[in-house]
């Protein structure tokens, strides 16, 4: 013997009811996400000219004056200047760490508005610590 069964219209409701509250949690968790990305602001961006006076490789890492850390930006050549297009805003003051092959060889901390309008120089002190390291600078070329 075979029995069939039908769902009555209280089941028939209820799944309704089910769908059409999952859709309403999906609209919703879109309309969040929507509001989070467009309340993010993407920070200013700004050129940074560094100059190495040094004889020495040297990689730049920048970020806020507080903090750890901070994004490597570059590896600037023996005795060159470079510019590091479209670095995001550090706020008022701003960190350059140099370093190379593991040595730290000198922070400085400079205002927005030195950074926006002027050359940054690796400091003297880099060349004393890469060599106390046991790093040799890259001979001049004429």
């Amino acid at each position: 013997m075979t029995t069939s069964t039908t769902p009555t219209a209280g089941a028939r409701r209820s799944g309704l009811t089910r769908l059409g509250l999952g859709c309403l949690a999906t609209a919703l968790s879109a309309a969040v996400v929507w509001l989070v990305v467009i309340g993010v602001e993407e920070p200013s961006r700004t050129d940074v000219t560094i100059t190495n006076p040094t004889g020495f490789y040297v990689d730049v890492r920048v970020g806020p004056e507080q903090g750890e850390g901070g994004l490597g930006v570059g590896t600037l050549a023996p005795r060159s200047t470079r510019t590091l297009k479209g670095i995001a805003d550090q706020g008022d003051r701003w960190r350059f760490d140099f370093s190379y092959g593991g040595v730290e060889g000198a922070s400085i901390t400079i205002r927005r508005t030195e950074v926006a309008t002027g050359t940054i120089t690796v400091p003297d002190e880099v060349s004393v610590e890469f060599e106390d390291a046991g790093f040799r600078p890259w001979p001049a070329t004429p």
